[in-house]
């Protein structure tokens, strides 16, 4: 996946999710979702974001490779913040590093 493509990904999945970019700190605002947010990689594969709140961690995103047929996950990423783009695009870059997505 080139770079491009991956930043175009994760700014259509904070506008939707995420769109004050909230850190995890303070109150949650009414927009921030984290509910699972899957994007079409190809007809056969979907890459999966989401926003976790753990005791150990706090607030973390997780990018999971799941195939459309069974939303079965094959592969997964995780990295700290929510209010990154880059960081996000950076987990969703080291983990389709090994397809051909």
């Amino acid at each position: 996946m080139k770079r491009e493509t991956a930043e175009k990904i994760v700014k259509n999945f904070f506008n939707q999710m995420n769109p004050e970019m909230w850190s995890g700190n303070g109150n949650r605002p009414i927009s921030f979702d984290d509910r699972a947010w899957q994007y079409p990689l190809t007809n056969e594969v979907n890459l999966e974001i989401t926003f976790v709140n753990n005791e150990e961690d706090g607030w973390c995103h997780y990018c999971d490779l799941v195939y459309a047929s069974d939303n079965v996950s094959f592969d997964m990423l995780s990295g700290y913040g929510i209010d990154s783009v880059q960081n996000i695009i950076d987990t969703v870059l080291d983990l389709c590093r090994d397809y051909e997505l």
